[in-house]
């Protein structure tokens, strides 16, 4: 029997090593497309590619191939269409980043024929339409949500126009994140830092910023699940207890998992929310609490690095998601008491201790301190092995600079 193939692709490899473990099983073949940017190869990178070894995902017995595309949307294609076209049955495309998820988008038509992929409506070109922040604030008005009202602030010529009709403080962000980065994400209290920001920018950066009211945040959450056939899933409430710094700015390094009980209007609102924009596919809400009330921050139409947390309590969203696309009979009604568990995703938290954001004894307690971990798994050993291994190389470098 043909197995059902299942396309990996992005960059982050504890993303894609939790969506590998949770799609994986006897009747999948798991193919993982690393999009990351490929550095040339000079005498230190070969250095410290020998020291580090290959990517922590690759080492893992979930994964059936493993390809580097590079970031190239060309090689991408190509990749898809060369190896996995005309075959019997559709492969399965699950994107993890905007990046790979708007070039899928931008040749849904094509793509569509001999895949299977996320869309709003079945056209080419709708979802990398609401991959704009400002038109994702409208629908969330629409549905009854609390929204930070804001400033467009769009560049003609060397000015910004509406800078002054921005009331300060603000946090400001890029208005469709696949364009911009987390260096763009930053609180002003006034229009000086906010021209510092603006003026940091690259002339060739082509898209606006949005100069939002500032929030005095109490909790953040991400609400993860899938649509298909006019079917939303929402198992439930990630709670961020403590973020990234840095890059890593705004993901969660530590969270514990809610049920749903107590979230009944809010998840009611996002299921209205994904039906009204008629999207099949995995989703992430980012929700902020203020002053009691939920506030939508920004929908991302892929899954969210933070949802593996669900299938290490035992409700694998992606595999029910596939099994609806693939119309087999398992059953998503939520008979689970494990919830109120926390996890630690080890890649930021390597990521924090790299950058000097928090000391090694302080990652170990963390390790040490919750339920689960996005990278250690008693059923898929090596990567939490290689994943120690970086952990005690960075150590290393750190004993090394205090001694010189």
């Amino acid at each position: 029997m043909n197995k059902q193939k299942i396309i990996i692709t992005g960059k982050n490899y504890a993303f894609i090593l939790g969506m590998a473990r949770s799609l994986k099983d006897e009747n999948t073949e798991i193919i993982v497309l690393n999009t990351k940017k490929e550095k040339k190869n000079n005498f230190i990178s070969i250095i410290k590619k020998a020291l580090q070894g290959s990517s922590i995902d690759s080492k893992s017995n979930c994964i059936d191939k493993y390809i580097i595309t590079g970031n190239g949307e060309e090689k991408i294609i190509k990749t898809l269409i060369n190896n996995y076209s005309k075959l019997d049955k559709k492969a399965i495309i699950i994107p993890l980043d905007d990046y790979t998820l708007s070039i899928f988008d931008s040749n849904y038509d094509q793509l569509s024929k001999d895949f299977i992929l996320p869309s709003i409506n079945k056209k080419q070109g709708e979802i990398v339409k609401l991959l704009n922040k400002n038109m994702q604030k409208e629908i969330a008005k629409k549905n009854d949500l609390f929204v930070s009202d804001g400033v467009l602030l769009k560049k003609e010529g060397k000015e910004y126009i509406n800078i002054n009709k921005v009331k300060y403080p603000v946090f400001t962000k890029p208005e469709i994140s696949v364009k911009g980065n987390k260096t763009f994400m930053k609180k002003c209290d006034n229009k000086e830092e906010l021209l510092q920001l603006l003026e940091s920018i690259p002339k060739n950066f082509n898209c606006p910023i949005i100069a939002e009211d500032y929030l005095s945040i109490e909790k953040e959450y991400a609400v993860v699940g899938y649509r298909f056939n006019e079917k939303v899933f929402i198992p439930g409430i990630i709670e961020m207890l403590k973020s990234g710094s840095g890059s890593q700015k705004g993901v969660t390094m530590i969270g514990i998992i809610h049920s749903p009980k107590n979230y009944e209007s809010l998840i009611n609102k996002l299921t209205n929310y994904v039906n009204t924009i008629n999207y099949n596919g995995l989703f992430d809400f980012d929700i902020v609490e203020v002053n009691n009330k939920y506030y939508f921050s920004e929908m991302n139409l892929r899954f969210g690095a933070s949802g593996y947390a669900f299938t290490k309590i035992g409700i694998n969203i992606p595999k029910l998601y596939c099994a609806n696309i693939l119309n087999n009979e398992i059953n998503d009604s939520i008979k689970n008491d494990n919830y109120e568990k926390s996890f630690v995703n080890e890649k930021v938290l390597l990521d924090e201790y790299k950058n000097g954001y928090i000391g090694y004894k302080e990652c170990i307690d963390y390790l040490k301190n919750t339920d689960y971990g996005f990278i250690r798994d008693q059923h898929d050993k090596k990567p939490f092995i290689h994943f120690k291994k970086q952990l005690m190389i960075q150590r290393l470098k750190k004993i090394i600079d205090l001694n010189k």
